[in-house]
């Protein structure tokens, strides 16, 4: 095991501490089956003779001594199972958790690079596997063990010269299974990659149906597909022509034993050298023997294949930052809501989005920021959320580093619409407050018609009861859109920042937009990034970038007449939304 690999086992150890009362109950149940499962070939060996010999008087003992033992192994083996499975459920839920919480604390632009694919794998794959599968090894390695140890000491006992058969044959089938268990475990790993990239794609197909539809893309996607799942398909059919390679030859060496074994001990009972009664227990010794040293080995394979979990898992927890580590201790407390950016640079992949951009926002004003696409508008929002960190420079809340604050108290201060709306798999009532309990449904009534929504939403057979689909497929934009300024109202947060939160509203709808704004100015600071002119006219007070840097700032009417990028880049969003609504 790599020495990631085994530290990371290591810190995964605290999830099975607690159920050490659980795994010391199930390993003393293992133990009373193998002692168990000793004594049941004497007794039906002895059985035979009996009945060989017409001995019927003893003979009714040694059955129900047979049915006493089948009795109790069953009882164990119900409760074995049931402690086991319990367990691994409930490791298994923590070590999601785990994982959960690392995904949804990662750094933002780390978990943009991250195959979406790859995550769900780990976490309803791989992680599962991890609780299963080491706990199965721990017992399944402690059992056979026992069972070795026990079996070799009665074989060698009951006839030495078929002990050392069985013993002689055991070194070979244990290298046919470390040789195919190095093959096995990298054929594994080819296969879970290969079938990361197979999900993230049925994921692309699942999300993106509507734009494949539409372009004319099924065929070259099914094409595609077909292509991806006989990949996977012939990845893992070379898995199993390796495991069943190893099976075959493991087998011809167990028969080759068996036969030598059969010959040697029928010799042996013709010259009087060995009892029926023996040779009929040793057989189910031999066999069981086998079979436990086979399963020892076996785990060979099976630690092989949890490795490959554990590596993958390795690489999400180690190699990504915590996005708590990033945040401070001070409570962000009594917040004013003045916003300050510092000669900040930003870098993505090593390529500058933001430029020692350095302005401030006071609380009780309307900041409308404009660029052409890509000029780093969402970044700034971004950097503000803690989604990015600051390349270089500060950013600073009420003159204090946000950095400094933690993640909880910080975010409560901040309302946020996206540019892509995201609605949850919940109630309309319960995405507009999230749950949160402390808002009531007149309040949210009150919100909703000021919005224009309410007379739909009431018109839904359910109402605010109405389930909202996967992100709103259920709902127009203009819809969708509403509804996450509803949420945004609601929260009534410090700072509200809105990422092109009228793209989907008409004009009526605007007008609603920009009356409810102006109330909140007094008490509150608002960023607002948009290509609608008449919002950027309306708010006038524009800061507007390009390739990253801060072109100028300052009320429309002046930058307009002032600075010729930007009054080329504003003409430009004014004819563009004349020619939509003469297209409409």
């Amino acid at each position: 095991m790599e020495n990631n690999n085994y530290k990371f086992f290591l810190n995964l150890i605290p999830f099975f501490k607690k159920f050490k009362l659980t795994i010391l109950l199930i390993e003393l149940l293992l133990i009373l089956q193998v002692i168990l499962n000793v004594l049941q070939p004497l007794l039906w060996a002895k059985v035979l003779v009996l009945l060989f010999n017409k001995k019927s008087d003893i003979l009714i003992y040694y059955i129900i001594g047979i049915i006493g033992i089948y009795v109790v192994l069953s009882i164990c083996e119900v409760i074995e199972k049931y402690l086991k499975e319990k367990a691994a459920l409930e490791i298994t839920y923590k070590i999601k958790t785990y994982l959960y919480r690392t995904i949804i604390h990662m750094e933002y632009k780390d978990f943009l690079n991250f195959e979406k694919g790859k995550l769900q794998q780990i976490l309803e794959t791989d992680a599962p596997s991890i609780a299963s599968s080491t706990l199965n090894y721990f017992f399944q390695t402690s059992l056979n063990i026992i069972q070795i140890a026990i079996l070799t000491i009665i074989m060698i006992k009951m006839n030495l010269i078929l002990g050392i058969i069985i013993l002689f044959f055991t070194p070979f089938i244990a290298f046919i299974n470390i040789k195919y268990g190095y093959r096995i475990k990298e054929q594994g790993k080819k296969i879970l990659n290969t079938r990361d990239k197979y999900i993230n794609f049925i994921h692309q197909i699942l999300y993106g149906l509507k734009s494949i539809k539409v372009l004319g893309l099924r065929k070259t996607f099914l094409e595609i597909y077909k292509e991806k799942a006989i990949n996977v398909k012939n990845k893992q059919l070379k898995f199993s022509k390796i495991e069943i390679t190893a099976y075959f030859v493991k087998n011809t060496l167990s028969f080759i034993m068996s036969i030598i074994v059969l010959v040697v001990g029928c010799i042996m009972i013709l010259r009087d050298r060995l009892l029926y009664e023996y040779y009929i227990a040793f057989t189910t010794y031999s066999d069981r023997f086998a079979l436990a040293y086979s399963n020892l080995l076996n785990q060979n394979i099976s630690i092989k294949q949890l490795l490959n979990s554990i590596e993958r898992i390795n690489n999400l927890v180690e190699n990504y930052k915590i996005e708590d580590e990033r945040f401070g201790k001070c409570k962000c407390k009594n917040t004013v809501g003045d916003i300050e950016f510092h000669n900040v640079t930003f870098m993505y992949d090593k390529k500058p989005v933001l430029n020692n951009i350095s302005f401030k926002i006071n609380v009780g004003s309307i900041l409308t920021i404009v660029g052409h696409n890509g000029c780093g508008k969402s970044t700034l929002v971004n950097l503000i959320l803690r989604l990015y960190k600051c390349t270089k420079g500060r950013i600073t809340l009420d003159g204090v580093d946000i950095s400094e604050y933690d993640y909880s108290s910080y975010i409560k201060n901040i309302s946020v619409i996206n540019q892509s709306p995201f609605m949850f798999d919940m109630d309309i009532y319960d995405n507009i407050t999230l749950k949160n309990k402390q808002y009531t449904y007149e309040q949210v009534v009150k919100i909703t018609k000021e919005l224009g929504i309410h007379d739909f939403i009431v018109s839904l057979e359910n109402g605010y009861k109405t389930k909202i689909m996967q992100n709103g497929v259920n709902l127009s934009g203009g819809q969708v859109q509403k509804l996450m300024l509803a949420r945004l109202i609601l929260k009534k947060s410090r700072i509200m920042i809105l990422d092109e939160p009228t793209n989907f509203l008409d004009g009526d709808s605007i007008n609603r937009f920009i009356n409810i704004i102006n109330r909140f100015i007094n008490n509150n600071l608002i960023i607002l990034i948009t290509h609608n002119p008449k919002l950027i006219r309306e708010i006038n007070n524009v800061l507007y970038l390009s390739e990253g840097k801060i072109i100028c700032q300052g009320k429309h009417d002046e930058i307009y007449d002032k600075y010729l990028t930007y009054k080329i880049f504003y003409d430009k969003l004014k004819n563009d939304k004349c020619s939509n609504k003469n297209v409409s």
